[in-house]
């Protein structure tokens, strides 16, 4: 069987994986405000260019570019608060190695979450029990915290009694975590 890629250029396999990538950010809700010409001339640099070409060259372009490959080359976002503008343009954008893509998705230290974030961590979190160990370091890190009095003011308040629509709707939830777990 031929290889696809034997029979294109770098410059044409770029504009089929900027088209590709853009298109999938589009229908994610991402704004695109880039154009190729702009991502390659201001964002792939030469020697990226160069060595994609030449491992086109000598045949290696479909295993450099595997899923698998850390070090294969990948459109993305330059950082975690890039990612957050959910705007894809020069400021944004970054052609780097998938290990490096990686390490820029994270947050910084003390970088607020994004709420889609912060709902993934809460939902993968909720319903797994918590070892005697974990309880026990939450207990301790607890110990000794001091409440400010308007803290402890709003503990003792009377809380709002639950309104009826709220009420069919935790009883909605309830039904489909316990239909959940007898599937």
């Amino acid at each position: 069987m031929r290889n696809i890629l034997e029979d294109m250029t770098l410059q044409e396999y770029f504009v089929k994986w900027f088209t590709s990538a853009v298109t999938r950010m589009a229908s994610k809700g991402v704004t695109i405000d880039i154009t190729f010409l702009d991502f390659m001339t201001k964002v792939v640099t030469p020697r990226q260019y160069a060595s994609l070409q030449k491992t086109m060259d000598a045949g290696w372009l479909n295993s450099r570019q595997a899923t698998s490959n850390d070090r294969a080359y990948v459109i993305t976002w330059k950082s975690y608060g890039a990612r957050s503008t959910n705007v894809f343009n020069l400021e944004t954008a970054c052609f780097c190695t998938r290990a490096e893509s990686e390490k820029r998705s994270k947050p910084a230290k003390g970088e607020a979450l994004r709420p889609s974030h912060r709902a993934n961590i809460s939902k993968k979190l909720r319903g797994v029990p918590k070892t005697e160990e974990h309880v026990e370091a939450i207990r301790e890190a607890l110990t000794g915290r001091t409440l400010s009095l308007e803290h402890k003011h709003n503990l003792k308040r009377a809380k709002a009694p639950w309104t009826e629509e709220r009420k069919a709707q935790r009883r909605a939830q309830i039904a489909a975590r316990t239909s959940a777990g007898a599937a």
